[in-house]
């Protein structure tokens, strides 16, 4: 399977210690099956820091390399989906055990919902059925030096 991360620097060796503990799936590397998504990524990267180019690492990793690790699959951006990213993104001490997460992506519109749902305006039912209006991207998020081991690196998009 292909993946793809953005960002503003060609990544050849992931490394955690660049990660930023309070995303979506917490403190990880995150990549997408979605070339378009990771082109966002990048492109919102390189704006920001204002260094570097807009830049797409492609990736690989074999199926059966994950029956060899500890996954957790979100199939849509359900209760279980929002209370696990609600977690990583509030409380920077949350920690567990995944070598991998894949799930939907939060994406701008995703934000504003549960903006509104942490400043008490909207109750989580309200929440999730908004969010599940949304055609949201995926994002595998590598936890583990473990699982960042079986990725393998092919070069980046032209």
């Amino acid at each position: 399977m292909k993946l793809y991360h953005g960002s503003n620097i060609e990544v050849k060796n992931p490394d955690l210690k660049y990660s930023n503990k309070t995303r979506d799936f917490g403190k990880g590397f995150y990549l997408t099956t979605d070339i378009e998504q990771a082109q966002t990524w990048a492109d919102k990267k390189a704006l920001k820091l204002g260094s570097g180019k807009s830049t797409v690492s492609i990736f690989e990793i074999e199926e059966n390399e994950l029956t060899n690790l500890k996954v957790k699959k979100f199939e849509k951006a359900d209760e279980e989906w929002f209370d696990y990213v609600l977690k990583n993104r509030q409380d920077i001490t949350y920690y567990d055990d995944y070598d991998i997460v894949i799930g939907p992506i939060a994406n701008d519109g995703t934000y504003e919902v549960i903006n509104l749902f942490t400043r008490n305006i909207l109750t989580k039912e309200q929440a999730i059925l908004q969010l599940k209006s949304y055609k949201l991207k995926d994002q595998y998020t590598f936890k583990t030096d473990n699982s960042l081991n079986k990725l393998k690196y092919r070069g980046v998009l032209e």
